[in-house]
């Protein structure tokens, strides 16, 4: 509510408690109305605050899913790129357009109407002219030098008649009379983007102007006579994250979607190529070990081994990797662990009796392996185990751990799903200050703790013990409330990682 500064709690707009999440909106200001892709489609009138939903199963719609909102006239279209488009009408009435039912392709990506009334699709098979119930489809065969293969997957008209058509890496002003392309933009030779970057999502304004979305590369904005790139320079090169590390040169380790590599500066990037691992060590010698879904890798700094399943691992998931004294790696994941010892390769699953359940998280001590399990604490040493701790223990917030550290005097951190415990000579205690289920734990030399956690019916965040008292930055404090990794570097600088897939987040940074 603009005028009182104030918002409406989305109970009272026709939103659920327990599912909440827009994955796209569409202002419709002639209308007095949001469109937005949730419950399947959902349009909040702005006057009278009242939701009206329109799903699949209970109004026609195409799919319950949609590749984008699109507003023409009074009309909402929703196209699926699988299975169709369909039409809600400003009085609620629902069309839809399939295979099944003569639509020429069910892969509809976009669509927009031409200043005579003509529709035009962009679709994998190639664009469509949909005019008076007539159907003109042109592609590879049709216009060669305008499809090269697939169909535009963005159509935009413009203010003098043509129209933009936005492929994967390249932008064509379509003459609709003479179907020519009279002028071509690409993203790499022309707006400077990098090799891979590839088009997400294309507007033209009735101004004139051009805004131009890539997935993972920034964006692009044409005034009418100039384009210019803007680009993610000296930010995250991802959005999801959920390791962090920092190796003995210096060299801070990130990863999630991909792996990459900085300096505690931040100011630039590199990517380890062709590989997504779960955890990073180094070891003593220099080199860094990780494990990724089925594989464990040790990377030399020239070279990057790997073995799997084939090579004698254990043929599971593998979460983390802990190294001990003797630089014995210990990989553990979903159904047991792995021993790598030289050239010996010991496999511990169900067949050897490992009945604890997925191991989260893996921590050397005082020469002992610490194995934290959806059922406990357990010791591992070889391909035997001790339970130490499990739900019989009462001061145990839960005997689901995640997450591992320890103090410097061997004091072992707990992060369960249910807050934070302590471990010392056989004693458990629960510490009631911190809150959430716990992703990840860091444990400075001068023993400051550094946690995040997801909330979970308790509050979830960033915790910090400074030696006499925790503080607490909760997790609506972030600009993703989804907090998976954290450490300190040699800076002091304490980086947060935080994100999901296709939802932003990225990279968090407290500077001393």
């Amino acid at each position: 509510n603009a005028a009182s500064d104030s918002w409406d709690a989305g109970e009272t707009i026709g939103f659920s408690d327990d599912n909440t999440a827009i994955h796209e909106m569409r202002c419709d200001p002639v209308n007095g109305r949001l469109v937005l892709e949730y419950d399947d489609v959902s349009v909040l009138d702005l006057a009278s605050k009242t939701m009206t939903h329109y799903t699949e199963d209970d109004d026609g719609l195409a799919w319950f899913a949609v590749e984008q909102l699109i507003v023409l006239g009074d009309d909402i279209w929703t196209p699926t790129d699988f299975k169709g488009i369909s039409r809600i009408g400003l009085d609620g009435t629902v069309e839809t357009w399939t295979e099944e039912t003569g639509f020429p392709d069910d892969d509809v990506s976009d669509i927009t109407v031409d200043g005579s009334g003509a529709y035009w699709l962009g679709m994998s098979s190639g664009l469509l002219k949909w005019e008076n119930g007539t159907y003109t489809l042109m592609d590879k065969d049709t216009n060669p030098d305008i499809i090269s293969y697939f169909g535009p997957q963005h159509v935009e008209t413009a203010a003098d008649g043509t129209l933009w058509l936005g492929f994967n890496t390249e932008l064509c002003n379509f003459d609709p009379a003479s179907q020519t392309c009279t002028q071509t933009v690409n993203m790499q030779n022309d707006l400077g983007f990098p090799v891979y970057a590839s088009l997400a999502r294309l507007e033209v304004l009735p101004d004139g102007r051009i805004l131009l979305q890539s997935y993972d590369d920034g964006v692009a904005y044409y005034d009418g006579s100039t384009w210019t790139r803007l680009a993610l320079d000296d930010q995250a090169p991802d959005n999801y994250f959920d390791g962090l590390a920092q190796t003995s040169d210096g060299t801070i380790w990130v990863y999630g979607d991909g792996l990459y590599t900085t300096d505690v500066t931040a100011a630039a990037w590199e990517t380890f190529p062709d590989f997504y691992p779960n955890d990073l060590v180094e070891a003593d010698n220099g080199d860094i070990w990780m494990v990724s879904s089925y594989k464990v890798a040790q990377y030399t700094g020239a070279q990057l081994f790997t073995w799997d399943d084939e090579a004698g691992l254990l043929d599971t998931t593998y979460n983390r990797l802990a190294i001990n004294g003797k630089g014995v790696v210990y990989a553990v994941g979903y159904d047991g662990y792995s021993i790598i010892d030289g050239d010996t390769i010991t496999a511990v699953g169900a067949e050897q009796g490992w009945d604890m359940g997925n191991i989260r998280d893996v921590l050397v001590v005082d020469d002992v392996v610490y194995a934290a399990t959806i059922n406990g604490l357990v010791s591992l040493d070889g391909t035997s185990w001790t339970v130490l701790l499990d739900e019989t223990y009462v001061n145990l917030p839960a005997a689901n751990i995640g997450a591992l550290a320890s103090l410097s005097d061997g004091t072992l951190l707990l992060g369960t799903t249910r807050g934070l415990a302590t471990y010392k000579d056989g004693a458990v205690t629960a510490v009631s200050d911190v809150t959430g289920s716990i992703s990840d734990i860091f444990v400075t030399p001068d023993d400051q703790i550094y946690l995040v956690s997801f909330p979970n019916g308790q509050p979830g965040g960033y915790f910090h013990y400074d030696g006499s008292s925790w503080n607490f930055r909760p997790d609506t404090d972030f600009p993703m409330t989804s907090l998976r990794a954290v450490m300190v570097d040699s800076e002091n600088t304490v980086w947060i990682a935080l994100g999901d897939t296709g939802l932003g987040g990225g990279l968090y940074r407290i500077a001393p």
